[in-house]
Order: structure tokens, then sequence, then C-alpha cells
């Protein structure tokens, strides 16, 4: 009956802007998130000499501390699955692990296109902590090898990353002691962090 209205034309040129104002917000937060994204790469990756001294970390508690950042992707798109294991704390700055974090994360989602299933686990092996960030994009191709680890290797288009994440990450796993590895083919990709458990818990 709304529509065999008099002002039915205008209101669905009210709806139609309504709907055309919320694909711009849409566009809107992307473009945050990648600048946020890049402006943050860039900070860390500035003071990467300059850590802070490190304390016992929960590393399940550091992923749960940024989750909250990519929720709305969560809430929509991207199954998220979470296994969390006990696991003994490790010796870290917070801040530091939370950069490794960010940028696997935020790497799987747009390996993703922001759409799919993503799986993130924290378990105990042999006096250390594995922690492993799992998406289902198309994956990493053989040849590119070890160079995503190289500064400013990059495969995403223009304005999507710095090509400094993955360095980044694998100068702080190092520092920490640690190492980070990855295995990929079509439709799984895993990265996994391997870092040491504080020597007053191991076992």
């Amino acid at each position: 009956p709304q529509l065999r209205a008099p002002e039915a034309p205008q209101l669905i040129d009210y709806l139609h802007k309504i709907g055309r104002l919320d694909i711009s917000l849409e566009t809107i937060g992307l473009a945050v998130q990648k600048t946020e994204k890049i402006v943050f790469t860039l900070k860390n990756y500035g003071k990467m000499h300059r850590a802070e001294e490190p304390v016992p970390v929960q590393v399940p508690r550091t992923i749960e501390d940024i989750l909250p950042l990519y929720a709305s992707h969560f809430r929509s798109n991207v199954a998220l699955e979470k296994d969390y294991g006990r696991v003994p704390d490790v010796m870290c700055s917070p801040d530091e692990l939370s950069q490794v974090w960010t940028n696997l994360i935020i790497n799987a989602l747009q390996a993703m296109k922001y759409s799919g299933q993503m799986a993130v686990r924290v378990f105990a092996e042999r006096g250390a902590v594995v922690t492993q960030v799992q998406d289902d994009g198309p994956g990493i191709p053989p040849e590119l090898g070890m160079r995503i680890f190289e500064p400013f290797f990059t495969t995403k288009p223009p304005g999507e990353g710095t090509g400094l994440g993955l360095d980044v990450c694998q100068k702080i796993v190092q520092r920490l002691g640690g190492s980070i590895s990855y295995r990929s083919r079509p439709g799984e990709t895993v990265f996994t962090v391997l870092l040491p458990a504080a020597l007053d818990q191991e076992g």
C-alpha cells in the first residue's frame, strides 16, 4: 500500500540514498582499516630496536586483545575457529607480540578477501608455545618461497600493504628466540610461530 501512496517516489528515493550512504560508510571503513594497518606497521618498524623489557605473557590473552579490531569481519563473512590449549607463559613485550598477531591476522583476512574460514590455534610442544594462524585463501605461490619475509616485498595491490608485515613478524619472533614458518597450498595456508616457554614453566 505504501508504494501506491502519492509520496511513494520520495520514499523510494530516500531509501535509495540511505542504501548508498551505508555502502559509502563501509567503503570508508575498509579504507581506514588499510591505512591504520600501514601506519601501524611503519610506526612499529621504526622502533624495532627499542623493545620493552620482557615480562611473562599468556599468548592466548594477547590474541584475544586484538581480535575485537576485526569483529565486524568475524560477525559477517569470516568464520573464526579458536582452539587455545593450556600453555605456559612466554617472556616478551605484550605490545611486540600483538604486532605479530595483528600482521598475521590481517594478512590472512586479505588473502581470503574477507570471506571464508580462519583458525587460530595455540598449544604447547616440547618446551615451546606454538601459535598457528590458518586461512582458506588461494595460497602462496611456491615460486615466492621465503621472499615473503623480505622487507618491502609484497604481492598485494597498491594501497593494500607495505611489504613490511612479515619482516616485522620475523624480526620480533627471532629476537624472542623463536621461529616463524609457513606451509601453503590452494585453500589452506598456515603460519606457525614457535616461542620458547618461560624457563620456570617448561613442561
